[in-house]
């Protein structure tokens, strides 16, 4: 295995399989004929074990997503890895999977009403079934995607009632994540200069033809914001609102809306500098309206039946 170019197992080879074989002169009892088998037997499993556990890991590893996949397919394939360790590296394998979902949908490579295949991802990233499955579990979970008997899973598409509460459910989170921000500024323990900078990009990008990354930008910017308060629990609960609130606005988005998000964005982080709770609350508040407002929920819904966008 260790002069096994990982790229030919990319490219579509058989996966590994190790026939162990020990052979033992005769003049041993039975006993410890099967006692050396099992002793043989073993360290070679564990030296496989070694070897593609250096490649899966994730602490310090250089190793793209494909080799990841790749070695990890061959380990679960062996059985080289025990139970509790496969068990991590499938979920963070997994986790790798709802952030390519989940970077797929904010840079609107990923359309509302897309079926994903398991096999794409597979294919295309060398993660097991297993892996695959457990992302998709995570992501359903979420109400990014949608699984049906018989029709697998597509990405979700938002009706208008679920837009409207998607935006709810974010004035709620965000609203507790000024009144956060506006007391770490006062005590002077709130940096922004990452949210500056952020801004910067907006406002360069706003009159360019760069749509996609002008969304993804916006989108870190609310995401940047609930980091900002240092609480796990307000940022879980946002993180799939922010892309569901991308495909509600992939379906309904309305041209000649003039809404402009950079505007907006730079008024809200001047509210909380200036220490103003109110002001930075209603700031949020007149925002988050607005981008509904920028909604057309009477134009009519197109979705995509298949997309290997991972390619």
């Amino acid at each position: 295995f260790k002069n096994e170019p990982i790229a030919r197992l990319i490219k579509g080879q058989s996966i590994l399989k190790p026939n162990i074989e020990v052979i033992i002169e005769r003049g041993f009892e039975v006993s410890i004929t099967k006692k050396l088998e099992r002793i043989i037997t073993n360290w070679v499993k564990e030296k496989i074990n070694h070897d593609l556990y250096s490649l899966i890991r994730l602490e310090g590893s250089n190793l793209k997503y494909q080799e990841k996949g790749i070695a990890y397919r061959i380990a679960e394939e062996l059985g080289s890895i025990d139970r509790k360790r496969m068990n991590t590296e499938i979920n963070k394998n997994s986790d790798e999977v709802v952030d390519l979902v989940f970077e797929a949908i904010l840079k609107n490579r990923l359309k509302p009403g897309v079926r994903l295949s398991e096999i794409s991802l597979q294919e295309e990233f060398g993660y097991s079934r297993s892996v695959v499955r457990q992302g998709f579990d995570k992501l359903v979970d979420s109400g990014l995607l949608q699984h049906k008997k018989n029709q697998g899973v597509r990405v979700a598409c938002p009706t208008k009632e679920e837009t409207i509460q998607i935006y709810e459910a974010r004035q709620a989170i965000e609203n507790a994540v000024i009144t956060i921000l506006v007391k770490k500024h006062k005590n002077h323990e709130l940096d922004l200069s990452l949210i500056d900078e952020l801004i910067s990009e907006e406002k360069r990008l706003h009159n360019t033809s760069q749509y996609d990354e002008h969304t993804k930008l916006s989108c870190d910017f609310h995401l940047t914001l609930a980091e900002l308060c240092d609480n796990k629990y307000i940022v879980d609960s946002l993180k799939p609102l922010i892309p569901l609130s991308t495909l509600a606005a992939s379906v309904y988005s309305n041209p000649d809306s003039t809404f402009c998000s950079y505007a907006e964005h730079n008024d809200l982080i001047q509210a909380i500098k200036s220490n103003d709770l109110n002001k930075a609350s209603r700031s949020m508040n007149e925002h988050l309206d607005h981008c509904v407002k920028s909604l057309d929920f009477n134009k009519p819904i197109r979705t995509r039946s298949f997309s290997n966008i991972f390619s």
